[in-house]
């Protein structure tokens, strides 16, 4: 019993260099774990923030959009109106232009009948 004894101490003598390398690939295991666990969690925590992100981002998008749309269509509206009126002033240059040739008319037409009237005072 005494060599059994002796032969299992010497066994245990060296297996515990082996079992204590063992525990501490174990405990580093179990710190890279944690350690993994820890940056998960924190690159959760940034994905999270970067979704949030990106949905103000395209609401963001969204409202440029609307405001691009609505800049445009106040933007044609505002054309439309100065068209009108411009067109309306052209209407009326137009209607002074017709006004102004009748008016020259009328001028040369009187002119001719005073010469008439003036000639015929003469004789």
């Amino acid at each position: 019993m005494g060599d059994l004894h002796r032969h299992l101490d010497h066994l245990r003598s060296q297996a515990k260099p082996f079992a204590k390398f063992c525990q501490d690939r174990y405990n580093t295991l179990i710190q890279e774990l944690e350690n993994a666990n820890i940056q998960l969690v924190e690159s959760r925590s940034a994905v999270e923030e970067l979704d949030e992100k990106l949905d103000r981002v395209s609401k963001l998008q969204e409202d440029y959009s609307e405001l691009q749309a609505t800049f445009s269509n106040i933007q044609l509206v505002e054309s439309r109106s100065a068209v009108e009126e411009l067109e309306e002033k052209l209407d009326r240059v137009s209607k002074l232009q017709e006004d102004y040739s009748e008016l020259q008319a009328t001028f040369k037409s009187t002119i001719l009948c005073l010469e008439d009237e003036i000639e015929t005072l003469n004789r």
